[in-house]
C-alpha cells in the first residue's frame, strides 16, 4: 500500500508541464530533500523478491 500511495502521487508529480512548479520540483529533487529522492525510496530498489523473509519484515 505504501508503494501504491507513492505511485498515485507520482502520476502528477513526475508529469508536470514545464513551468514554475516543474522547476521547483526539479530543484527539490536535485537537493535530495524530498520524500521521493533516491535515498527516500531506496527501500523499493533494495527489495529482492527472490528472498523470502519468514518474519515478513519489509525491505
Amino acid at each position: 500500500s505504501r508503494l501504491q500511495g507513492l505511485s498515485a502521487e507520482n502520476k502528477t508529480r513526475f508529469h508536470l508541464p514545464d513551468g514554475p512548479r516543474q522547476r521547483a520540483r526539479d530543484a527539490q529533487m536535485a537537493a535530495g530533500s524530498t520524500d521521493f529522492s533516491f535515498d527516500a525510496v531506496a527501500w523499493i530498489y533494495r527489495h529482492d523478491a527472490a528472498v523470502v523473509d519468514p518474519a515478513g519484515t519489509p525491505g
